[in-house]
């Protein structure tokens, strides 16, 4: 795994981010589960009015109908984009069989139009469960790489 964080970080409300971070780990779900990749590729670059997220595998690929990736996919990439839309995202995926996988996340830092409040209730009447995420601080940098 290749990660690389640009720009300047900028701390989102804690919804957000957990939303952010399941998006990644809804990615690496998928990665693992069907792509056969060997080199994955994360990067969050920190714009002045947004975040964009981009996770690029060199897996197998699928294909999909582009306009209509929410009806076509599995329930992994519904929930990709259905996160994504809880703060006014957008969601491209970029694939094709043998090609590999990019998943392309933009999330506003704000405007997202009382859809926080939406999520709250959704929790709030069970139809989803309240989950937890441990913070760690990580240290900015221009290009920084992991292996796993």
């Amino acid at each position: 795994v290749n990660m690389r964080i640009t720009g300047n970080s900028i701390y989102m409300d804690v919804q957000k981010e957990l939303v952010i971070f399941r998006i990644v780990q809804e990615s690496f779900n998928n990665i693992i589960k069907h792509a056969q990749a060997s080199l994955v590729e994360l990067h969050l670059h920190y714009n002045k009015d947004h975040i964009d997220i981009t996770i690029a595998d060199n897996g197998v690929g699928f294909t999909t109908a582009p306009d209509n990736v929410t009806d076509a996919a599995g329930a992994g990439l519904k929930n990709i984009t259905a996160r994504a839309a809880m703060f006014d995202g957008k969601v491209v995926f970029n694939t094709a069989p043998g090609k590999g996988t990019k998943v392309e996340v933009r999330i506003p830092y704000s405007g997202d139009d009382g859809k926080t409040e939406q999520a709250q209730r959704i929790k709030a009447s069970g139809k989803a469960r309240e989950e937890t995420v441990g913070s760690e601080e990580v240290e900015k940098t221009d290009d920084v790489s992991a292996s796993g």
